[in-house]
């Protein structure tokens, strides 16, 4: 890093807290729920934004009281310390004034007369401040941080007028960043009404609601492919929610499947496949068809099937319909028979291909697939834009912190 601008310094995050009110962790054994209790924040109850109050767990006053060094105030910032999200953070908002937070998370309380803690949030969230996570970071099964690590967090200082300005600048990013992903959600919302107003036909184009519908067995339409992996094909796939089928190394960053995949399924472009495995009803929406690779191999715990040749229904028709949930009833069902009869949630090809839909014409098809691509279409381009977006704060805040970019004092003086 170059030198700092003159009046600029480097403290520790202990440095600019509130001498009474240090940094701290939270309730360790919260113990039941207590409907009348004190709000107690999780990890979870920030890291994807505000969860409502009345989704939070609540404290026995028995329990809390002991821990009321940790409890928080408004504009208090917290930091999760403890799993996978160790490094988020996020400022605490009016209503959550008087609450406390667990182990897992940690207490930031700015003292305003040592630094302007708007500034002190936008640093945490900055790559300085993650390079201080990957820095103190503990490894093993639970990946966390210690309380003495968070207050030798480095931070750079500017003046306070300028931290304040700062802050100013980053918070507009911030504001778009906010409508922008607000955007996505709105859109991906209208996307999912579509769908059960499309794929149920509650909803009709006018042109073709003289045409019926069909009720067909997912064995009209399907045919179960078991072919080997003869080719021998490396490529191990994984179903992710999110993206679909992907390479097994892309999800978990290595891959875990065995060395010998020789008796996996091999899986072609355009082929679907079940995990017919999976335990507490989790299968819902975990059919997924194979659209980055030209082939890829699974497990023989997937269930692969492809579209019979002749039948009338568009694979994009269909693979609508399986992120729709449609089928997730007649899922259920199979599951809680299947945990009945032989205490296993394991579907067997033959109860699969028994489940049933309804098959709009091949015209009606692909107009519903039509309308639903397009939303798919303009969640990628906004997905695009936030990214980069993003980017750019984050190139912007590595010139503001650094002083590489100066902005300008406002001018108190009359």
């Amino acid at each position: 890093m170059k030198k700092l601008p003159d009046g600029w310094r480097f403290c520790s995050l202990k440095d600019v807290v509130e001498p009474l009110r240090k940094i701290t962790y939270g309730i360790v054994q919260p113990g039941i729920f207590t409907p009348d209790g004190t709000l107690l924040v999780r990890g979870q109850d920030y890291s994807a934004g505000w969860a409502s109050p009345d989704s939070i767990f609540r404290v026995s006053e028995k329990i809390e009281t002991p821990y009321r060094r940790s409890r928080l105030k408004c504009g208090d910032i917290i930091i999760t310390i403890v799993g996978a999200g160790t490094g988020t953070t996020a400022v605490v908002p009016p209503m959550f004034d008087g609450a406390n937070i667990t182990q897992t998370t940690a207490r930031i309380a700015v003292a305003s007369e040592k630094a302007n803690r708007r500034y002190v949030f936008q640093y945490l969230n900055s790559r300085f401040a993650r390079r201080e996570v990957y820095h103190y970071i503990k490894g093993g099964a639970q990946p966390g941080l210690n309380i003495e690590d968070v207050e030798r967090f480095k931070v750079i200082l500017p003046s306070g007028s300028e931290q304040e300005r700062i802050a100013d600048v980053l918070e507009v990013w911030d504001s778009c960043i906010l409508k922008l992903e607000q955007l996505i959600l709105t859109i991906a919302e209208r996307k999912r009404g579509l769908m059960q107003q499309l794929l149920t036909g509650k909803t009709r184009f006018k042109e073709l609601k003289g045409e019926r519908w069909r009720k067909v067995r997912l064995s009209d339409v399907f045919e179960q492919v078991t072919r080997r992996n003869s080719t021998g094909c490396h490529r191990v796939l994984t179903g992710s929610a999110e993206h679909g089928l992907i390479d097994q190394r892309d999800y978990y960053s290595r891959r875990v499947a065995s060395d010998d995949v020789s008796s996996y399924y091999l899986v072609k472009r355009g082929e679907f496949a079940y995990n017919r495995s999976s335990s507490n009803g989790y299968p819902f929406g975990a059919i997924k068809r194979l659209d980055d690779y030209d082939e890829g191999v699974l497990s023989t715990l997937y269930l692969v099937f492809r579209i019979r040749d002749g039948a009338p229904v568009d694979s994009n028709f269909l693979d609508h319909t399986h992120e729709g949930g449609l089928f997730n009833a007649q899922l259920s069902r199979l599951c809680r028979e299947g945990a009945r009869s032989h205490g296993l949630l394991n579907i067997t090809a033959d109860e699969y291909f028994s489940m049933h839909m309804d098959l709009p014409s091949l015209a009606e098809q692909r107009r519903i697939e039509a309308v639903l691509s397009a939303c798919d279409r303009e969640i990628e381009l906004l997905e695009k834009q936030l990214e980069a977006l993003k980017e750019q704060k984050r190139g912007l805040m590595q010139k503001l912190l650094t002083g590489e970019i100066r902005v300008k004092i406002k001018n108190t003086k009359n």
